[in-house]
């Protein structure tokens, strides 16, 4: 039973016990029984407000939604083309400066027991990359010292050494 059919209810029952609405007591009971119709018909509005409100923002969420995709449609285009990492096998693809050959490896497979991580072109045997953990106390040096990029201008200094 709502609470509109429980005022109803409650108003039979009054005026089943014949109540006289003129005695002190039949009116608390009739000014009580008409704030409980008050209250009940205010809840009644503000629930009715409260889902068309709610309607109201699930249409703009929607809308937002399809805002996003379209904003960001062409980003995430954009980010899965710039994408060097393949999510499915983590592995990281660079391009050889020297033969120009694509090589694929995964990094964390690649460090030895000492923190080096040395990649070799297999195709033309070129080094592309080098990096060495160093755990030094020294931390006045740049970390980046640790980090080594060769492109061909570098290999060509290494050819002659």
């Amino acid at each position: 039973m709502n609470l509109k059919e429980q005022i109803a209810y409650f108003r039979g029952l009054i005026n089943g016990c014949s109540l006289d609405k003129e005695t002190k007591e039949g009116k608390l009971v009739s000014a009580a029984l008409d704030i409980f119709e008050a209250l009940v018909k205010e809840m009644e509005t503000m629930k009715k407000d409260h889902e068309e409100l709610e309607e109201y923002v699930e249409s703009i969420d929607h809308d937002l939604n399809e805002l996003e995709d379209e904003i960001y449609e062409d980003e995430d285009d954009e980010d899965e083309d710039d994408d060097k990492w393949d999510e499915d096998e983590d592995e990281l693809e660079m391009e050889c400066p020297s033969c120009h050959e694509i090589i694929s490896f995964d990094p964390d497979e690649m460090m030895d027991e000492d923190s080096l991580l040395n990649i070799t072109c297999p195709n033309c045997g070129a080094v592309l990359f080098t990096y060495e953990d160093l755990d030094d106390d020294d931390d006045d040096e740049d970390d980046d010292d640790d980090l080594l990029i060769l492109g061909e201008d570098d290999e060509e200094d290494e050819d002659d050494e």
